[in-house]
């Protein structure tokens, strides 16, 4: 059985479907080996232990790092980029992060149409398939990347960059 480190949280319901899916993404990505160390993050009510630099983790411990819906938490491209480098520094194979398209007229976590126009919170940068390319691209090493996406009413919702060392 492969064994996976989770950082927990709390999904509420109405998001699971997509949270499924986007997981599924990952295991397609990185194959459905058993023999596999992964670490996955969720936790965003954590987000400063991943603005601090280092994770309490060795430099490639992990085959695959997982990390959901937690970079758009970080208010700058320099933080996102960052956590990124820290997140290949874990990876030994790859590295599989998820987030939801800012251009999505529906607030993924309330559900509620057009929210997102009107909140101004200063403690996330959403992300668009734009931005996430240019954050790709500056990695270090030209590792192999590719951008992948589901949607939700026909409209991409979520982005994940798939990333192989």
């Amino acid at each position: 059985m492969a064994m996976r480190l989770s950082v927990p949280c709390s999904i509420p319901s109405r998001i699971q479907s997509r949270r499924l899916r986007i997981e599924n993404a990952f295991l397609n990505f990185c194959g459905h080996s058993d023999k596999k160390r992964i670490l996955e993050i969720h936790d965003t009510e954590n987000i400063a232990k991943y603005l601090t630099g280092k994770l309490a983790h060795a430099d490639s411990e992990f085959d695959w790092v997982a990390c959901y819906e937690v970079i758009e938490r970080l208010e700058t491209s320099e933080k996102q980029f960052a956590l990124l480098n820290e997140l290949m520094r874990l990876a030994k194979q790859g590295v599989f992060v998820s987030t939801v398209n800012r251009r999505h007229p529906i607030d993924m976590q309330s559900g509620l149409p057009f929210i997102n126009k009107l909140k101004s919170n200063k403690t996330e940068k959403l992300l668009d398939a734009d931005e996430i390319n240019a954050l790709a691209e500056k990695l270090p090493g030209n590792p192999t990347w590719e951008l992948g996406h589901i949607r939700y009413a026909g409209i991409k919702s979520h982005y994940f960059l798939m990333i192989k060392k």
